[in-house]
């Protein structure tokens, strides 16, 4: 994913990433710190996604300057957190 938002620069066409933490190739976290650390992306809003919702990682999301935390699967949550981001 990191590879198709720095390649001909598609990061200008993107208004928000959505990842999870757990993936096979990068961790969200690296995602994360990825984004907010480029000055050509670190505007773009980040949701993390997650099943793994424990205090210390939504803390450790929170210092990574996430734009928020939605526990995986729940719709409702996801659809209200992206009203929040994109208004």
């Amino acid at each position: 994913m990191l590879n198709y938002l720095y390649e001909k620069e598609h990061y200008e066409k993107v208004g928000v990433v959505i990842t999870d933490l757990e993936m096979p190739n990068t961790s969200g976290f690296e995602v994360l710190k990825t984004i907010k650390a480029n000055p050509k992306t670190n505007h773009i809003p980040v949701i993390i996604n997650s099943s793994m919702s424990s205090d210390s990682n939504r803390q450790l999301a929170q210092s990574l300057e996430a734009d928020g935390f939605v526990v995986k699967s729940n719709i409702l949550e996801i659809h209200e957190m992206l009203k929040k981001t994109l208004s």
